[in-house]
C-alpha cells in the first residue's frame, strides 16, 4: 500500500493564510472548500427554515453558498462544477418559490 506524503505547513513555506489554505485545499483532495460551502448551506437552510417557508430558506441558502463559491472560485479554491452545482441549487429554488407563491 502506497502511502502519499505532503509537505508539512512551516515557517518557510506558509508566508499568510492564504498559502495555508492552499496546503488544507491540496491535502484534502480539493474537497475542503466544496464540503464547507455545503455545511453552510444546511446550516443557513435550518435556520431560515424555522422563520419562513421552505422554498425561501432553499433559494437564500443556495444564494448565499452561490455568492461564496463564486468567490472562492476566483480566488482558485473550488473547482468550476462546485459554482456551476449552487447556480443551479439557486435556479432551481427561485423556480420552486416562484411556483409556490402562485398557488
Amino acid at each position: 500500500m502506497a502511502y502519499t506524503t505532503y509537505e508539512l505547513p512551516t515557517e518557510s513555506n506558509m508566508t499568510g493564510l492564504f498559502d495555508y489554505f492552499k496546503w488544507v485545499q491540496n491535502v484534502s483532495g480539493g474537497f475542503f472548500f466544496p464540503l464547507i460551502l455545503f455545511a453552510l448551506f444546511v446550516i443557513i437552510f435550518i435556520a431560515i427554515k424555522g422563520t419562513y417557508t421552505s422554498s425561501r430558506a432553499f433559494v437564500t441558502s443556495s444564494f448565499i453558498c452561490t455568492v461564496l463559491a463564486i468567490m472562492l472560485g476566483i480566488l482558485g479554491f473550488v473547482a468550476q462544477w462546485v459554482i456551476y452545482a449552487f447556480v443551479i441549487m439557486t435556479a432551481i429554488g427561485a423556480v420552486w418559490a416562484y411556483i409556490e407563491n402562485q398557488g
